[in-house]
């Protein structure tokens, strides 16, 4: 019978946890360096939102109508508490909307939504355009009404203006 060689282990078998922790606590802070610290830290910043939406009839026979959202928002800043400091975004919005089926009501908008440059929070400034598609279903209830809403967004123009 050939007697295949091993590997003696037993000097390090038994300390080779001990010699890797010590390696580890002289190498390891050598490797370590401190961390700058970032552009922006976590905090609050305060915004408003104000809105306002016109529906008018366009025609009564095809049951369409129309809808247009003028929506602002402003926002202050990591350095001031002021929520109406800056204009962080001008969103206008018309709608076409269809209410011919029994509940139910179709609407299709396109959106143009202008955001500005705020450089104390890191807001570039951009302009994009949407095209939206929604529906809503009402359900009359013995108290009320519930409404169901499903609504699909997307964004075919983003230009990033700075």
């Amino acid at each position: 019978m050939i007697k295949k060689p091993s590997i003696q282990w037993c000097v390090l078998g038994k300390t080779a946890p001990f010699i890797l922790l010590v390696l580890s606590l002289f190498l390891t802070p050598s490797f370590l360096k401190a961390q700058s610290d970032p552009k922006y830290k976590l905090g609050f910043i305060p915004a408003a939102i104000a809105e306002v939406d016109v529906a008018f009839p366009i025609q009564e026979k095809w049951n369409l109508s129309g809808q247009v959202d003028l929506q602002l928002v402003t926002q202050g800043a990591y350095t001031n508490s002021n929520p109406y400091a800056y204009v962080q975004r001008f969103v206008i919005r018309p709608w076409l909307v269809y209410s011919g089926l029994k509940h139910m009501k179709l609407y299709v908008s396109y959106a143009r939504n202008k955001k500005y440059e705020i450089e104390e929070a890191g807001n570039p400034e951009i302009l994009e355009k949407r095209i939206i598609v929604m529906g809503t279903y009402m359900q009359n209830m013995p108290r009320g009404s519930l409404f169901e809403q499903v609504r699909f967004e997307t964004s075919f123009l983003m230009i990033r203006t700075v």
